[in-house]
This record gives C-alpha cells, sequence and structure tokens, in this order.
C-alpha cells in the first residue's frame, strides 16, 4: 500500500520502520473497507448508504431527486455519469457498479482511493484540491483516461491492471520528475505540463544542485534560463539571484516551474536579482507553453479537441480535450488577463445557460462555471478579457455585458448597437495594436467589417477589411499562429474554415490581413471552432 511506502521513505531504523509499517498496513486496510463500503455499504431494504452529504447531494442530483432523499440499489446501479464536489467520505460510491464517467472537484483529502467495485470505469478525473496519493485498484481494466490535475500530486504508481489506459493527464501538479509517475503502460499519452513543486533550497551558485531532470528518452531537461545549466543529474548556476524558470522535456509533454534563491558565498552581504520570468506571458491561446497558440473544435462526437499550433503556422493532431459537448450552440475562447490559461465560453441548448469552461495548461478544461441565464435568444456571442457581446436574434440589436474572470460575473450594460441582423458572425480581435480588442464582423454577402472598439467597449464606425467572406463557415480568433511568440510584439491572427473544409489563418497586420495560408484541412466536420 501506498502507505507502508511512504512510512518506509521517511522513517529510518528496524523496529521504527516495521511498527510503522504495521500501523500503516493496518490503518490502510481500515480506510479501504471503508472507502470500498465493505458489508456496510448497504443498508437494509435495497437502499445504499451514503453518509457523506455532498455525495448524497451529488448522487441524487444525478437521479433528479432531492438532495437527502433515500437511493435504492437499482438506481445506484443505472448510473453511468457521476460528477461532485468534495466528500468527505466516499462510502456508497463502491454501489455505482455502472459508472462509465467519474469525476471530483476541489477535492481537500490527502489519500484519494477509487473501490475496485467501478470496474466498467472508463473516465476519472479529479480537477483541484490537496490530494497527494491517488490509490486505484488493479480491477479497473477498462479506464481509458485518467486526469489529475491542480493537486499536490507529487508521483503516481499505477497497478498492471490498467491495460486499456490510452491517455495520462497529470498537468500542474507538484511532480518533479518524468520517473515518478510508474506503472504507465507502454502505448499511454502521457501529459505533464506545468508541475509547480515548493522552491528549492537556497543553493551557492557554481556548486552543482543534485536534481535527476532527464525526460523518458533519458536525455536531460532543456531550460529556458541561461544562467543555469542542467546535464540531467544537477543543476549549476552561474551567478546568484532569485530564479524562476522552467524545465521541459525535448520530447515535450513534462514541464515543471523551477524557483530557487542562489547565493554568492564570497559576498558579504546577498542582493536578489530576479531573473525575469517570461513563462507567465504566454500568449493568449497558448496552451502548450511553446509560445505558439492553439485552436478548439468540436467534433460529430460532441468531443472537444485542442489542435496545437506550430511555428509555421500548421495545426497538429488534435488532442481529445473535453467529450459530451453537443449541445454548445457558440463557442468563443477568451484569455485570462493575456496570463496563458485562458477560458471557453458558450451556450448550452439544454438550458440556454452562458457557461465558462476554464482551461489549463493542455488546453484540458478545469472547471465550469455557468455565468448567465435565459440566453436562448442571443444568437452570435462573442467575449475578451473583460466584455461580452451578444446580438439578441429577434431584433439584430447588439449587447454588452462587462465580464469579470476571476469572479465569473457579467453586468449588463445594456444595447449598444442596431442593425446587426445582416451579420452572420462576430470575432474579437485587436487590429489596431493598442491592447484592446475591437469587433470584426462578416455580413451575410461576405463583407468584412472592422470596428474600432473603446476600452470602455463602447463600439465605433465600420470601416471594409476584407471581402469573399461567404465562402467561409465561421471565423474565429485563436491567438498568434503566424509568429513564435515574442512576448511583447506578437498579434493575434483571424482564421476561417471554408465551406470545403479547409481552414485558413490571415497574419494580423493591425488594420489589414495578410494572404490566406493553409492551416488545416480535412476539417468540415469540426462543427464550432474557437
Amino acid at each position: 500500500m501506498n502507505t507502508t511506502f511512504a512510512m518506509e521513505r521517511t522513517k529510518t531504523g528496524g523496529r521504527a520502520v516495521a511498527s510503522m509499517r504495521m500501523i500503516g498496513s493496518a490503518l490502510a486496510l481500515t480506510l479501504m473497507l471503508a472507502l470500498a463500503g465493505g458489508p456496510m455499504a448497504r443498508a437494509e431494504g435495497g437502499t445504499v448508504n451514503i453518509p457523506d452529504a455532498v455525495l448524497q447531494k451529488c448522487v441524487n442530483g444525478r437521479l433528479g431527486q432531492p438532495a437527502t432523499s433515500s437511493v435504492t440499489t437499482a438506481q445506484a446501479e443505472s448510473i453511468t455519469v457521476l460528477s461532485c464536489g468534495a466528500p468527505n467520505d466516499l462510502t456508497g460510491l463502491e454501489a455505482l457498479t455502472a459508472l462509465r464517467d467519474l469525476s471530483f472537484y476541489n477535492v481537500n483529502s490527502p489519500t484519494f482511493s477509487i473501490p475496485a467495485s467501478l470496474k466498467d470505469l472508463q473516465v476519472l478525473a479529479i480537477y483541484g484540491g490537496e490530494v497527494t496519493v491517488v490509490n486505484l485498484p488493479s480491477t479497473l481494466a477498462k479506464l481509458e483516461t485518467l486526469t489529475v490535475t491542480r493537486t499536490y500530486l507529487g508521483g503516481l504508481r499505477l497497478p498492471t491492471g490498467l491495460t486499456s489506459l490510452k491517455t495520462l493527464l497529470l498537468n500542474e501538479n507538484r511532480i518533479l520528475a518524468v520517473a515518478d509517475v510508474t506503472g504507465v503502460p507502454a502505448l499511454t499519452d502521457v501529459w505533464m505540463y506545468g508541475q509547480t513543486p515548493a522552491p528549492f533550497p537556497d543553493w551557492p551558485q557554481r556548486t552543482p544542485y543534485p536534481f535527476p531532470s532527464t525526460d523518458r528518452t533519458g536525455q536531460p531537461l532543456q531550460t529556458t534560463n541561461v544562467l543555469a545549466v542542467v546535464d540531467g543529474k544537477s543543476i549549476t548556476y552561474q551567478e546568484p539571484g532569485d530564479y524562476a524558470y522552467i524545465l521541459g522535456a525535448r520530447t515535450g509533454r513534462f514541464s515543471l516551474k523551477i524557483t530557487q534563491r542562489v547565493t554568492d558565498p564570497k559576498a558579504p552581504q546577498f542582493t536578489p536579482t530576479p531573473f525575469p520570468l517570461e513563462y507567465h506571458l504566454r500568449p493568449f491561446g497558448d496552451h502548450t507553453g511553446d509560445g505558439v497558440s492553439d485552436t478548439y473544435g468540436i467534433d460529430a462526437g460532441q468531443r472537444l479537441l485542442m489542435y496545437p499550433g506550430t511555428t509555421v503556422g500548421r495545426f497538429q493532431n488534435p488532442t481529445v480535450v473535453g467529450t459530451n459537448m453537443g449541445d454548445l450552440t457558440t463557442l468563443t475562447q477568451t484569455p485570462r488577463a493575456r496570463q496563458g490559461d485562458g477560458a471557453l465560453i458558450a451556450r448550452r441548448a439544454v438550458d440556454d445557460g452562458l457557461y465558462s469552461y476554464e482551461t489549463s495548461m493542455g488546453g484540458y478544461i478545469v472547471r465550469t462555471t455557468k455565468i448567465g441565464t435565459k440566453w436562448g435568444g442571443m444568437d452570435l456571442i462573442v467575449a475578451t478579457s473583460l466584455h461580452v457581446y451578444a446580438r439578441q436574434a429577434s431584433t439584430g440589436d447588439l449587447f454588452l455585458f462587462d465580464y469579470n474572470p476571476n469572479a465569473e460575473d457579467l453586468t449588463n450594460r445594456g444595447r449598444v448597437g442596431r442593425g446587426w441582423s445582416a451579420i452572420k458572425q462576430i470575432v474579437a480581435i485587436d487590429v489596431t495594436g493598442e491592447g484592446d480588442a475591437d469587433l470584426v464582423a462578416i455580413r451575410k454577402d461576405g463583407t468584412l467589417l472592422t470596428y474600432r472598439v473603446a476600452p470602455d467597449g463602447t463600439i465605433g464606425g465600420a470601416r471594409v477589411t476584407g471581402r469573399g467572406w461567404n465562402t467561409f463557415r465561421q471565423a474565429w480568433v485563436p491567438g498568434n499562429v503566424t509568429t513564435l511568440m515574442q512576448y511583447t510584439t506578437a498579434r493575434d491572427d483571424l482564421m476561417g474554415q471554408s465551406l470545403t473544409g479547409n481552414v485558413y489563418v490571415y497574419e494580423n497586420r493591425l488594420g489589414s490581413w495578410g494572404y490566406p495560408r493553409l492551416a488545416m484541412t480535412r476539417a468540415a466536420g469540426l462543427r464550432l471552432m474557437a
């Protein structure tokens, strides 16, 4: 068990280790019985014992009944999808034997164990919280996707029974090295971007700091800091200062943020010399850390796909970052104060609600928040970092909403335009280079119009900046996809999906557009793109 393993790593001495091992094993056995439900999970009368109020409310919500209702065995066995907050006790979860998709948010328990009875589980996700240990049984032979992100997880041991595991998403945890994740099946696609371990201890300059840092092929990790020499076994700093930089794998899909104070032993006093951290200035839409923005699409299978961008303006093969997205009727990507991680703003047909899907490194959705109700009458919706614009279908009027991405809050500012019925699409993009997003609209006759937008969100007059866009199904702005990120000079570009399925990118030349460049082919099956 992991409990025993942890004790062996932190204790020394024969008797002490043996005693702690016995205590840890007994405690682990007790915890397993509690989490697995044991003989106490089912109460008399064919009902399931769910003592935790959060889990009970979550299960009843899925069944469409009051939060404190009793759950019968038959009801429990009918549930295939479950998404919950942070229960403290998983007793009763073992009765949901038909579960295929299970996710938890903001889990505050340090140890998280999945019951062995969930043999049909295909998707398991833990988003956020203080989890340090995840225990998985070897019975999860059907598990295809495992996500653990934004937690305190420092490593993961996978049992040998996970023979179907195809995707392992461990972004934004505290994993120090690729080798800390073991037992991964050979064909599994592994993502471990944005690890943020605790600061390393103070260290003298020009003295190797022992730190194994290699990728899965054994090659040393690469660093963004020229003053830090990394050889795979240690890190040597050439000058004193407060260091904050990124180590990344040459083969991709693993990176961690190193913070460490380096001192000069010969100096009578130490004065920190901060090194500029460029990582947090990733451009809008960059979800892989390479300085180039990426784009999203929803396919016919209701999957949300993320297509990584490249420095040559073409997109790579996609990664599935979301499922069950078929009821989305609008989709737009928006930055969060241009800090790299952003959000997707979308309207759902199931309840006409407006939702914010917060994304993280790798492009995966880590949090969903409903930010508006009764949006069914709006047919064109576009978001910037500070505003949301929406056209009312019945009148053609354009409305402005102030958007607070941190508080996930909208404030209706009222109507800011009339006569927008002739417009078939609106996108937001800075076409002046002043840092504020303007609006680009496509009329039904294919004319491309650019509207200057003031910092307060009000709209100025239009000018024609393109024609022939009636041959495009949709247009959007994923970010900068034509130039390697220069942190201060990159500009967001305009993209369009033609009726034939090809995707073209138009370089933003601050007031005009470059010639179209082919960015993707065979995209006709993508219903929405952002």
